[in-house]
């Protein structure tokens, strides 16, 4: 549940830079909240299944061990 709350989280950060540094005295709001709601509310649901596959892929890269292979 981590790596989709931190996907979801490094989303949002992106997009609400993209829309509001390049429109900065005139922000458009209602287009950022709207798009926000859209693709925070998506994203998670989506984006789930492969949040347990990254999670497993970093669970094995910080507890590999080089014996098993043998």
């Amino acid at each position: 549940m981590i790596v989709n709350i931190a996907v979801c989280e490094l989303w949002f950060i992106v997009l609400f830079g993209l829309i509001v540094l390049p429109t900065f005295p005139d922000v458009p709001w209602r287009l950022l909240l709207a798009v926000g709601l859209l693709t925070n509310g998506l994203l998670p649901v989506v984006f789930y299944p492969w949040s347990k596959t990254v999670w497993m892929s970093l669970e094995l890269l910080f507890h590999w061990d080089p014996e098993d292979d043998a």
